[in-house]
C-alpha cells in the first residue's frame, strides 16, 4: 500500500505539471499536442503532456489491483466498503482524464479531474487505514490440494 501511495503523489505531482503545462502552452486538439511534444527543443511541461496519462494509468492498475488483494486478506466492512469505493473513483477518474485529454485540457473537465483526484487520494488513504486497522487473515488451503 506504502507503494500505491507514493504512485499516487507520482501522479499528483506530474498531473500539476502537466496542468502548469496546458495553462501556458495551450493546444487546440490532442493532435497538436502530440505534434508539439514531438518538437525538439520544446519545454519538458509539454514532454509530459504525454508522459502524465500513461504514468497515471499504470499507478491506478497497481492501485486497484493492491486494494482489491489486500480487501482479500484484510476482509471487513470497512475494509470492503472502501475497496469498492476507491475501484469506482479510479475508474471515474481515468475516464474523466481521458475527457480532459479530447477536450484539450478545457476548465469544465480540468476542475473534474482534479475534484476526482482528491477523492481518489482520500479513499485511498481510508482504505490503507481501515485495511490496517483489521488482522489478517490466514489463507485457507484444502487438505486435498496441498502439494
Amino acid at each position: 500500500m506504502g507503494l500505491g501511495l507514493l504512485g499516487l503523489l507520482v501522479v499528483a505531482a506530474s498531473g500539476a505539471l502537466t496542468s502548469l503545462g496546458d495553462a501556458l502552452f495551450p493546444v487546440r486538439d490532442t493532435a497538436e499536442a502530440v505534434a508539439r511534444s514531438r518538437t525538439p527543443g520544446e519545454n519538458f511541461l509539454v514532454y509530459l503532456r504525454l508522459y502524465h496519462p500513461f504514468i497515471a494509468v499504470a499507478v491506478s492498475l497497481y492501485a486497484v489491483a493492491t486494494v482489491g488483494l489486500v480487501a482479500a486478506l484484510r476482509p471487513g466492512p470497512d475494509t470492503r466498503r472502501f475497496s469498492r469505493l476507491a475501484g469506482v473513483l479510479f475508474v471515474a477518474q481515468l475516464a474523466m482524464g481521458y475527457l480532459n485529454v479530447k477536450a484539450a485540457a478545457a476548465l469544465y473537465t480540468q476542475l473534474p479531474h482534479l475534484l476526482l483526484s482528491d477523492l481518489v487520494w482520500v479513499s485511498f488513504l481510508l482504505f490503507a487505514a481501515s485495511a490496517l486497522a483489521q488482522r489478517p487473515q490466514r489463507a485457507q488451503i484444502p487438505l486435498g490440494e496441498v502439494g
